[in-house]
């Protein structure tokens, strides 16, 4: 008796094959024949990884025996098949050769894109993937069973709140996850605009893995404006509260370098220009010793970050305590 190898694709139908012959080589007819994977027997339910029904015994006739059934995932982990034949009331029992299971994986093909490809501070922007099914000799599409995409910014995989990682749903071949870009997001780096790099990754246990897809987005740097609260004079000290706002008139976030000019001209210390440091648009100055000048006009400027561009405003209302 020889049991033939099977090769196969996870989702496709394969069949199990013995051929039974006497001592002369000649066909038989007659007993029945079962198979096994790994030494685990193929049942009545169609599956080898049961054990609830019955072993399934296939009659033979003209000296084979067919069985063909859809290659479910767990048969990747058998490798050998064997058949056992029953006998008749004119053959002996017998046992087959070892043959060769070899069923593969399925293969994936991800296209990604975005939404705009250009986007705005504290908007959202789309990441869409489009998975298709391209494993070889196969018209079938199973892309959306139990399948999901990871998404990554610069390498690294976006999580929720909780510190674990999204999983979006594949649904007709597409999942698609809205990301919101933060406020204080860089635009620029060294001297040219920032690429974002949005991969999506494809999981499904049917497929092998690691089938993914990079697409690139840019973020627009925000335009500021400089808001005055208050400029005092009291003792021949000048006092400033201010804010530095983005377009939507917010606090911008993380730090600004600001210099002040007083009278058109750039405010120093010993002599040296003095650039003030600003955490997250919040200006609050104080003691700056005026050396006996008066202020007739106050101007406050902030330099373009990777985030933001520059700014300047300027003022006379400084009041005098």
């Amino acid at each position: 008796m020889v049991v033939d190898s099977v090769t196969g694709t996870v989702g496709e139908s394969i069949t199990l094959v013995a051929h039974v012959t006497d001592e002369y080589g000649k066909p038989v007819t007659g007993g029945n024949l079962v198979f096994k994977l790994n030494g685990r027997t193929l049942r009545t339910d169609g599956r080898f990884d049961t054990d609830k029904a019955s072993p399934m015994k296939i009659s033979v006739k003209n000296g084979i025996v067919k069985f063909t059934m859809k290659a479910d995932l767990y048969l990747r982990a058998g490798k050998n098949i064997t058949a056992s034949y029953s006998g008749s009331s004119t053959y002996l029992s017998a046992k087959g050769n070892v043959a060769e299971a070899n069923i593969k994986k399925r293969t994936a093909q991800v296209t990604v894109s975005t939404s705009v490809s250009l986007v705005k501070q504290d908007k959202n922007i789309t990441f869409i993937a489009k998975i298709k099914d391209v494993t070889l000799g196969s018209k079938k599409s199973l892309t959306s069973k139990d399948a999901y995409v990871m998404f990554k910014i610069n390498g690294k995989t976006l999580k929720d709140s909780k510190g674990n990682t999204i999983k979006v749903k594949v649904v007709n071949n597409t999942a698609k996850y809205t990301y919101h870009i933060p406020l204080g997001t860089s635009g620029m780096i060294d001297g040219h605009m920032r690429d974002y790099m949005v991969t999506a990754v494809y999981a499904s246990d049917d497929f092998y893995p690691d089938s993914r897809d990079t697409v690139r987005y840019n973020v627009q740097r925000s335009a500021t404006s400089i808001n005055i609260k208050s400029a005092t004079v009291k003792g021949g000290k000048l006092s400033i509260k201010a804010t530095i706002l983005d377009e939507y008139k917010k606090n911008v976030v993380g730090t600004n370098k600001v210099t002040i000019k007083i009278n058109g001209k750039t405010f120093k210390v010993n002599g040296k220009a003095k650039t003030f440091t600003v955490k997250n648009g919040v200006i609050n100055l104080s003691g700056l010793n005026l050396n006996g000048n008066k202020v007739k006009t106050l101007t406050i400027i902030t330099g373009e970050r990777q985030s933001y561009y520059e700014s300047t405003v300027t003022t006379k209302n400084v009041k005098t305590l």
